[in-house]
């Protein structure tokens, strides 16, 4: 049987690299771009590119057919930036890729998308809810959402866009929620933590790659946007004492500061997938945390 070609732009980031170490034990054969060199080691299974795709001139450097890609590229910086030029040009980027990929024998091109788009509804956040995101991240994500199933409607190529929630697991950057807290405590610093009572629907990496995974392999899912968390949400406040009691120390200050950006509740309706790929979340938020300390 002929080996799939999967491309995973912006590979090297927190997913992708959990992807990359989940699909090298598939039969697969697999590239990976990125913008910067990386330190990660080619091997047969992964082959690793350095092309900047946030330039349209470099995306012409990819002159190799593959069958799946997945778009992990981010918005660089801080989630809660007014500044618009970063996210005009991860948004320009995403554009100029779907339209290069359209046009070659691509079948799936998988965009990661994010809760960010949804905004302040009513939980738990539907895929078929009409999108008010409040943050220039969330507007960015939509506008590519909405490009690409407009793109892709009437095309060879098929599009998906998978909502994830809030993701977290081992070695994940230290600017994220729960590793920032990990951290904090096992320095037992005084920390500031805001909006304590704001609540987050985690969702633990094993089990996005395994839904990620899942959509790839699956002929049935075409051109649909589908929600990937663990359906349940945990309010900051909890998540701290949870991790307070694990490791037995800490001193977490809680500061109360506006932020426009920032919506106060997200939770996920997982509802579509679970029906749709028979998907639900193995690994529940005290089986993550635990695994992050050990």
């Amino acid at each position: 049987m002929k080996k799939e070609k999967i491309l995973l732009i912006g590979g090297t980031g927190f997913i992708g690299t959990h992807l990359i170490n989940f699909l090298k034990n598939k039969n697969y054969n697999i590239f990976c771009i990125s913008r910067q060199k990386t330190n990660i080691k080619k091997t047969d299974k992964v082959k690793y590119f350095k092309i900047d795709v946030t330039k349209k001139k470099e995306i012409k450097k990819i002159n190799f057919e593959v069958d799946i890609v997945i778009n992990l590229i981010d918005v660089d910086g801080d989630f809660n930036s007014k500044t618009s030029k970063k996210y005009f040009k991860y948004e320009k980027s995403s554009i100029n890729l779907i339209n290069f990929f359209s046009k070659r024998n691509t079948k799936k091109f998988i965009q990661i998308g994010s809760a960010a788009e949804y905004g302040p509804l009513p939980l738990p956040h539907k895929e078929s809810l009409m999108c008010k995101p409040i943050s220039l991240y969330g507007k960015t994500k939509l506008n590519v959402t909405r490009f690409l199933m407009k793109k892709t409607k009437n095309s060879k190529m098929n599009g998906i866009v998978l909502r994830i929630f809030q993701t977290y697991g081992k070695n994940q950057n230290f600017d994220k929620i729960i590793p920032y807290i990990v951290k904090s405590i096992k320095n037992n610093k005084r920390f500031k933590i805001t909006s304590k009572n704001s609540t987050r629907d985690f969702c633990y990496i094993d089990d996005v790659i395994r839904a990620i995974f899942l959509v790839m392999k699956n002929k049935n899912v075409k051109n649909l946007i589908m929600n990937i968390g663990s359906g349940k949400s945990t309010s900051i406040n909890e998540l701290v004492n949870i991790l307070k009691k694990k490791m037995d120390k800490g001193r977490p200050i809680f500061v109360k500061k506006k932020n426009e950006n920032n919506i106060l509740h997200s939770q996920a309706d997982i509802n579509f997938i679970k029906k749709k790929l028979g998907w639900k979340p193995r690994i529940k938020l005290n089986q993550g945390l635990k695994r992050i300390l050990n």
